[in-house]
Parts: structure tokens; sequence; C-alpha cells
């Protein structure tokens, strides 16, 4: 997909972004801002995102509720795999990944994240 195809499907998702208010939950338009901005150009380390609604966190009993966004992004990362073991150049590379990706959401949603990491050897197949 061309640069410009891109650029303009995320001008149309930051409209439908701009549009909605209040707790509207636009998880989901923000995975596909992701998929496209991070995913895509990444896709030798990442597998995919995950994004849930702070109304979607379960929470422990007392604890207070959440305000942010959850993003979890899946990296092909860890025991056999060209990253392991884990060095702290390979824990950088992966946390430069991770701020990359609270800014493109921050960017282009005005949402602040928590971000999270999760470690498989291989992407799904489905």
């Amino acid at each position: 997909m061309k640069l410009t195809e891109n650029i303009q499907r995320i001008k149309k998702m930051m409209g439908v972004l701009n549009e909605q208010a209040g707790d509207k939950d636009l998880s989901k338009h923000i995975e596909k801002i992701l998929n496209i901005m991070f995913v895509e150009p990444n896709k030798d380390l990442v597998c995919k995102v995950e994004v849930k609604h702070p109304k979607d966190i379960k929470i422990l009993q007392g604890q207070p509720e959440y305000i942010d966004y959850r993003l979890t992004i899946t990296f092909i990362g860890g025991q056999g795999t060209k990253d392991w073991p884990m060095t702290q150049a390979v824990h950088r590379k992966f946390e430069k990944l991770m701020d990359e990706a609270w800014f493109i959401v921050y960017e282009n949603a005005n949402k602040p994240v928590s971000v999270y990491s999760k470690y498989v050897k291989e992407c799904d197949s489905n």
C-alpha cells in the first residue's frame, strides 16, 4: 500500500475519532491506526496490538478504576528467537517500539495509553 493511501486512511480515522467524544469506546479505531502506522512497518518484530477501553479492564476489589486505554503489544522475542538472550540492548529496542506506539496513539487520538508487552516465539497464522 502506498504511503499517500495510508495517510488518507489515517486522516479518515482521525476524523472519526474527533467526531466521537466522551466515554465512547475508541479501542477499535486506535487499533486500526496502530495496525497501519506501527504493526505493518514493524512486522518483523510485532505480531499484533490489542487495545482495551478503561471500562473493559478488570480491576481488583478496592483498586481505583483505570482512566487510560490499555495497549498490549505482542512482540516476536524471547527464548528461541534471534533476540534471546534479552540483553539490555534488546530491552531498549522493544522499549523504543513501545514508546513509538504510545506517541502514535497520543498524536492521532489525543489519548494517553498504558503500554504492556507480551513475547511470543512466532506470530499466530490465524
